[in-house]
């Protein structure tokens, strides 16, 4: 059976709260005789409710852990004491005379022999001495789709688009091509399977066999912009490939893309390649593979709350204001920034993690700032810090900015060039 508290006080002869066995009101103990007590107080008081307070000797005493703790101990008359105890609630205000500020955090009075108390006050400073920072870093599965994986994402990915790149650019022609790639990988995931008339008992539909031959033949169409489209004219339709007259008003024509014949330095074969092995993968049920990021979480103590930031914008920890400490994340004694406990994912997992994609090419991660966490604890408010770790290209640049959100046309960036 739980135990359940009682709302009935207990009756007897023993001394409860302010009171004490002294004799009497039917407590127990002994009556104190007129004449027992006998007062010589500095002040010439020669009664205990005229006796001064006192601190006593050991007052004050300060230690400095996670805060400075103040304990004070007082004499005085027990009248006087229940009195003071009043006010001495934990979280009352104190100050000294050098301008510092505490606040309670317990108050206790013990009568004494003689109608005396002793007095302790402990309180806490809000001025000086805050808990020590704390900090965590957990692993987080990103349950990313299998074209974000870096082993596809480089490779598909026009270079107008990855965040940060070095290197070769894209040429107008290979930035189509990657986009037609990538919609065609789409288009094979999202429609469903239809057979031709032509051959009703196929296992696949007209619109994935297209889609793989082009794949593989590495010949496949792309649309391009008509540049002397007049919106105030009748539109034409557009024509056939090669055709040699080109029709009057067509807002797009076709162009061939063949990789055998112009694709300087590959980078429509490695797009291409990357969708075949992507779509053999789905064949497999593998659309998101484990990718494993990092959840790291920094928190600090303040008397008065922060600014609160809520986060949604790529921002590195150690870049950040203010910056994540070197000792939270540095593997040497002093702790240097050049040497942290990321270092070795570039060797561990280069294709997630290394900046080229190279064993040893060093680690690059993508960070993305996620909200505050703010909470009041006694005397102090503790904030909560927080980023999300991820390979490079898992968070988008556009919308995980901490730029101006766009006034003009021009502020967007122009992604598909067709």
């Amino acid at each position: 059976m739980p135990n359940i508290p009682s709302n009935n006080p207990i009756i007897d002869n023993l001394a409860h709260g302010f009171d004490w066995n002294d004799g009497k009101g039917g407590r127990a103990g002994t009556v104190t005789q007129a004449g027992q007590i006998v007062v010589h107080a500095a002040n010439g008081a020669v009664l205990t409710k005229d006796v001064p307070t006192e601190s006593l000797q050991d007052s004050p005493i300060m230690e400095r852990a996670e805060q400075c703790t103040v304990t004070h101990h007082y004499r005085m008359g027990y009248f006087e004491a229940q009195q003071r105890i009043s006010i001495y609630s934990r979280g009352a205000l104190l100050s000294d005379s050098y301008g510092n500020f505490y606040r309670v955090l317990s108050s206790t009075i013990q009568r004494q022999t003689g109608g005396m108390a002793l007095m302790t006050v402990v309180s806490e400073s809000i001025s000086f001495d805050v808990p020590p920072d704390e900090y965590c870093l957990n692993p987080v599965k990103l349950g990313l789709d299998i074209m974000k994986h870096p082993r596809y994402f480089y490779a598909l990915m026009p270079t107008n688009q990855i965040p940060n790149f070095s290197g070769t650019s894209d040429t107008d022609e290979q930035i189509n091509a990657k986009q037609v790639i990538i919609r065609a990988i789409q288009a094979y995931r999202e429609n469903p399977f239809i057979p031709t008339s032509a051959n009703i008992n196929s296992m696949t539909g007209l619109l994935h066999d297209t889609i793989m031959a082009g794949l593989v033949s590495g010949k496949f169409v792309t649309i391009v912009n008509n540049p002397n489209f007049d919106p105030g004219k009748t539109p034409t339709g557009p024509d056939p490939i090669d055709t040699a007259t080109p029709s009057a008003n067509p807002p797009f024509y076709f162009e061939k893309v063949d990789i055998n014949v112009s694709d300087p330095n590959n980078k429509i074969a490695m797009a291409m390649a990357a969708a075949k092995e992507i779509i053999g993968k789905l064949w497999r049920m593998e659309d998101s593979p484990m990718i494993n990021g990092v959840e790291l979480t920094w928190s600090e103590y303040y008397f008065r709350p922060p600014p609160l930031n809520l986060g949604g914008y790529i921002e590195d920890p150690v870049l950040a204001n203010p910056g994540f400490p070197d000792y939270f994340y540095s593997t040497t004694s002093p702790p240097t920034p050049g040497n942290t406990i990321f270092d070795n994912l570039s060797f561990i997992n280069p294709q997630c993690f290394s900046i080229n994609g190279r064993n040893g090419g060093g680690t690059a991660i993508s960070w993305l700032r996620d909200a505050d966490t703010h909470e009041f604890q006694r005397t102090w408010f503790k904030v909560t810090r927080k980023w999300l770790g991820a390979p490079v290209g898992t968070w988008d640049a556009d919308i995980y900015s901490s730029a101006n959100r766009p006034s003009a046309p021009s502020d967007y960036r122009n992604l598909i060039l067709a």
